[in-house]
């Protein structure tokens, strides 16, 4: 309904990433260290926990209540968007969920309500755009972003009206689907 984010068949205003939300990058190394880690605690979500956009956290892979409070600038909310930025580009999931830590390779985005967390989950993760994105990664072994290049994704943003016109089709599809 939107067209390719990046060849922006529709016309649509495109605007830094850094306007439409907040970014952060998780915990740098030296704050989160191997004897942090319990079973059953506070779930990391690193870039192998973002799989087809969903998070897939693993159990083994937690932090204690103490840890995550210690933390607390890195958890992630309920309708963040989770972002790997090693690795594989343009991999990131909605979080729905509020006891989940940002770990060391992913960075929080954070709409400030001009775009859904869904919507930007969309665009970030479309063919085209993670295309863009891999153009823009650092490093020579490993593609890395970082707050600044993520900062400056060029975003398209329809109109409010015309995203909430998509969610409701949405709804009204998926309710549909329930009673099939």
């Amino acid at each position: 309904m939107f067209g390719d984010p990046v060849s922006n068949p529709m016309g649509w205003e495109k605007v830094p990433l850094k306007d439409l939300a907040e970014i952060k990058i998780g915990p740098f190394g030296s704050l989160l260290h191997k004897e942090d880690y319990i079973e059953d605690g506070h779930p990391l979500v690193n870039p192998s926990h973002i799989v087809d956009g969903k998070i897939i956290y693993d159990h083994k892979l937690t932090i204690s209540d103490d840890k995550y409070q210690e933390l607390r600038q890195y958890q992630l909310r309920n309708g963040d968007v989770v972002l790997g930025r090693r690795g594989e580009m343009g991999r990131c999931a909605v979080v729905y969920s509020d006891d989940l830590l940002c770990g060391t390779g992913s960075l929080i985005i954070r709409s400030k309500g001009q775009v859904t967390a869904d919507y930007l989950q969309k665009i970030i993760s479309f063919p085209s755009f993670k295309k863009s994105i891999e153009d823009m990664a650092v490093g020579q072994t490993m593609p890395n972003l970082n707050v600044p290049i993520v900062s400056n994704f060029n975003i398209i943003k329809p109109p409010v009206e015309i995203q909430n016109y998509y969610y409701d089709f949405v709804a009204q599809v998926d309710k549909s689907k329930f009673w099939q």
